[in-house]
């Protein structure tokens, strides 16, 4: 019935505009089996269910969704006053046997209505009337009928419109009328002489128990006396009547019970009347219930009477409040201004609605908006739960101001809102400004056309076909394209939205978000150039390119760095084939130089030999460092590599030639230190041939013994000096200086340098002790050499020390001379190899070799130099780590 009506043409409009509570309340009066109708908005448009249709006659259907004044024009008078109050007023207004004149087909009828109006609510405000009825028309006759009977049974008791049966004191029948006949379904001559039970059968409704015999309860008690309710008579013929009844005696002059009378009427219309209303008392109470409202009803002295079950639920934490005073249950709703107290005291003294929002703390912890009517008993009071209302619309302030700050804060950020439909755009000052249109007219809306006649022209089509792909399909629409600005300029924009469909799949609304990503369209592009460069680089260099990730150790590498390792470029290479192909002794310090890398943050190098599968033994450098998430995890490690094994055979042919070239050096050196006390023998013995004396001879021969030993200890220190060794030993820096220098004796008196030592150092180093007196050697050498010819000091010192660049204790040496010193240019190219400024007397690999040497003992070789006169001079300054990683 409903849907087949067209409601386009009442005041209610199409039925897929109806309102929530609209369509709530329809569903609930088309559920209801009874009569049930709403008069809807200020035109009071008439809704009804199928059991309302039987009142209408001839006037359905014409009647749904009319006026309900036009429909009930005769009626009016008499109940529109009620109705119009129910809705400008909210007043509840109940009626029973109501007098009501109605037209049904045609003819003016006097009918009898036992109504119930009450007002439906929306957001807060009366948006109908709803009205529930019952005619009565039967009932009221029926008991004018029994009415007119009992005025007649007064006069004539066998016409009594009740059921009369007398009995004896001994409660057997005498007499019964024609009604008790029909009713137990005994005649008088059948029944005459029975006990009064076996005639009158009665049980209780419910239970179907056997009722106490009126007749029996009068003789017990000597008075008059009713049937208990829902008391059934069960007639000879098995039939059932609801009836009520009651008992009196009858004295003779003493006073004496000598019979009973009892008197009993047929009541199943009454009770069906009874039953009727208690459904409609049940069907209120459910449909109160299912409110999503809380109802309550509070009576004059303040007693809470009356809770549907949203309320029970709302309200638990309070315990079970039905029956006690509310003020003292809800002690939190007494304070200074509190609008429960101005509200609900307005209702219950003054009669005056009311409504509020507010707060109610511990235990219930909620919002509530309440609603508060007077009533004739006290009050009723309608309360929702809006606690998540004001959350939400709490955090929807902080986020449109969030959003607001954003955007003011943000520069190239725009909003727009296409109005499908009228193909209006609305938009922001961003928004305007980034498309080339008056902020002003953005605001007001105008054609999307404004807005893209300013697209890049290769990008237009391209963009039009995706915004029409998204108003179709309702999708995300998501794109980057480029805007030509007034001044001929370029600008990039990334635009992000998506079209809102109706049911029947039309486009409605397109909102969305444009920004401005020309900076980083730039950066993207100089970074792909510089990606572009750097691959260029890399092949130029013929460097492999690697990246790890961590801790799963999966690789990735280049063609190149799969060639370092003798692999083809289609050829998988994994992190553990890498592993695999490492020579043995260099694997331990290979994964020792990551580890630290990784646990540190520091960059990593390593050099170490690999076998390419075709067994040949080749050098790898590799480099990198790590890559951390930001709670500094480390996510990948990445770097290159190159094939250094020419390199290394050209170190190795250089390293040899400098060694060759350092005996050379030492083998002078020897024979100059040696050939002094030689010669001093030579003199003794001479001197001690031409002696005399024996006493002088002895002399002689002991100060030839002593030079000799001399030349024992040279030899022995030089033999010690290039003593090699193949793991690093622990040796103090005392004895690596006093070493050197004792090697240096000869050349360092003959220079004139005088020697300042000051060697503080208490813990030994490990290292290569050959590979470090080497390097000192070195050191010292060019340090006397730079003294000569005109003398001067050599300042060595050694303590403990920390670089702090990697945080690690060791050693460290300086080696100072007060010489010329050297220009920027040489101080450029000092550990370049055969860089020399000694002529033909330097090879140029000394400080190339020193400098390769402290790198592989993972130490650190620093010099600083001056010219400036008077503090002219070079000073060397070493570090070598107590613990260096093993080779």
């Amino acid at each position: 019935m409903f849907r087949e009506h067209v409601w386009s043409n009442t005041p209610l409009g199409r039925l897929e505009d109806w309102s929530e509570t609209l369509v709530a309340t329809v569903n609930m009066l088309l559920l209801s089996p009874f009569a049930f109708t709403v008069f809807w908005g200020q035109e009071l448009t008439l809704l009804y269910n199928d059991s309302y249709r039987v009142f209408l006659g001839s006037k359905h259907p014409d009647s749904l969704g009319r006026p309900a004044r036009e429909v009930w024009r005769e009626a009016w008078p008499v109940i529109g006053a009620t109705i119009e109050d129910a809705l400008h007023h909210g007043a509840r207004s109940d009626f029973k046997h109501m007098l009501i004149p109605i037209e049904l087909d045609g003819v003016l009828q006097d009918r009898y209505w036992t109504l119930c109006f009450y007002p439906v609510y929306e957001n807060g405000e009366i948006a109908g009337v709803a009205e529930i009825v019952f005619d009565s028309t039967s009932e009221v006759l029926a008991e004018r009928k029994l009415h007119e009977s009992r005025e007649e049974s007064s006069r004539v008791l066998q016409s009594i419109g009740d059921a009369v049966i007398v009995t004896d004191a001994e409660t057997r029948v005498t007499r019964m009328n024609p009604i008790s006949e029909n009713l137990t379904g005994w005649s008088q001559k059948e029944a005459k002489g029975r006990p009064l039970s076996e005639v009158f059968h009665i049980v209780n409704e419910t239970t179907r128990k056997i009722v106490e015999s009126p007749a029996d309860k009068v003789k017990r008690l000597g008075t008059v006396v009713g049937l208990a309710n829902h008391t059934t008579l069960i007639a000879k013929d098995g039939a059932e009547t609801a009836i009520d009844d009651s008992g009196a005696p009858i004295r003779d002059d003493q006073g004496e019970i000598t019979g009973i009378v009892l008197v009993f009427r047929d009541i199943a219309e009454r009770r069906a009347a009874e039953r009727e209303r208690e459904a409609h008392a049940r069907h209120l109470q459910e449909v109160l219930d299912v409110s999503a409202d809380g109802v309550a009803e509070l009576d004059r002295e303040w007693r809470i009477v009356f809770l549907n079950e949203k309320a029970k639920e709302m309200l638990a934490g309070s315990g079970d409040v039905l029956g006690k005073n509310h003020w003292e249950s809800f002690p939190s709703a007494v304070f200074d201004g509190s609008p429960w107290l101005r509200h609900y005291y307005a209702a219950m003294d003054e009669g005056k609605s009311g409504e509020f929002d507010h707060f109610y703390p511990a235990p219930l912890n909620i919002w509530m908006h309440i609603t508060v009517r007077p009533a004739s008993s006290g009050i009723v009071i309608y309360f929702r739960d809006t606690t998540e209302q004001h959350r939400a619309a709490e955090a929807l302030r902080a986020s449109e101001e969030r959003l607001r700050l954003a955007l003011a804060a943000a520069k190239g950020v725009g909003i727009w809102d296409w109005d499908v439909v009228n193909d209006l755009v609305y938009a922001d000052e961003g928004f305007a400004r980034l498309y080339g249109v008056d902020p002003a007219e953005a605001r007001a809306g105008i054609t999307i056309q404004h807005f893209t006649r300013n697209m890049h022209r290769d990008d237009k089509e391209r963009v039009g076909h995706e915004i029409a792909e998204a108003v179709r399909t309702g999708h995300e629409f998501s794109s980057e394209y480029r805007l030509v600005q007034s001044d001929g300029s370029v600008r990039w924009v990334s635009a992000v939205g998506r079209c809102s469909l109706a049911a029947d799949g039309r486009p409605t609304r397109f909102p969305g978000v444009t920004v401005d990503i020309t900076s980083p369209k730039a950066v993207e592009t100089s970074l792909r150039e510089s990606e572009d460069r750097l691959r260029i680089a890399a092949e130029t260099a013929y460097l492999g390119v690697w990246e790890v990730s961590l801790p799963a150790m999966r690789m990735e590498c280049s063609d190149i760095c799969k060639a370092n390792f003798g692999r083809a470029a289609g050829e998988p290479f994994s992190y553990e084939d890498l592993l695999a192909s490492i020579h043995p002794d260099d694997l331990a310090g290979m994964q020792e130089a990551v580890r630290s890398s990784v646990a540190n943050g520091t960059p990593y190098r390593s050099e170490y030999r690999v076998y390419w599968p075709d067994g040949t033994l080749h050098w790898i450098v590799a480099s990198g460092r790590g890559l951390y998430h930001e709670a500094g995890e480390p996510s990948h490690m990445v770097g290159v590599t190159m094939d250094i094994t020419e390199r290394r055979l050209a170190e190795t042919a250089l390293l040899q030639s400098e060694k060759l070239a350092a005996v050379g050096r030492l083998a002078a050196s020897i024979a100059h230190e040696i050939n002094n006390p030689l010669e001093s023998v030579t003199n003794l013995l001479y001197l001690a041939r031409g002696g005399t004396k024996i006493e002088e001879i002895q002399d002689y021969l002991d100060m030839a013994e002593r030079e000799l030993r001399r030349v024992s200890v040279i030899s022995s220190q030089t033999l010690r000096f290039h003593r090699q060794s193949t793991n690093p030993k622990e040796v103090t820096c005392e004895d690596l200086i006093e070493t050197v220098l004792s090697i240096h004796q000869g050349r360092i008196v003959n220079s004139r340098v005088g020697i300042k030592r000051r060697l503080r150092a208490t813990k030994p180093v490990a290292c290569f002790e050959g590979e470090i007196r080497q390097v000192l050697n070195n050191l010292a050498g060019n340090a006397i050499d730079a003294m000569h010819p005109v003398g001067g000091t050599l300042f060595v010192r050694g303590r403990n020390a920390t670089d702090w660049s990697t945080g690690r204790l060791g050693l460290a040496i300086t080696i100072a001379d007060t010489g010329a010193g050297m220009s920027a240019q040489t101080l450029r190219k000092i550990f370049e190899p055969f860089f020399t400024t000694k002529g033909l007397s330097g090879t140029g690999l000394g400080l190339w070799v020193s400098k390769e040497i402290i790198d592989r003992h993972e130490g650190v070789l620093r010099v600083m130099t001056s010219q400036r006169a008077p503090h002219t001079g070079t000073v060397f300054s070493l570090f070598l780590p107590f613990q260096p990683a093993p080779r």
